[in-house]
């Protein structure tokens, strides 16, 4: 479940840098 967390935080902070790169 670790695992899981981490890659869900790693997903959410790549949306918010890409939202950041658009913008």
């Amino acid at each position: 479940m670790d695992k899981g967390n981490i890659t869900i935080c790693l997903c959410a902070s790549r949306s918010i840098i890409d939202k950041e790169s658009i913008v």
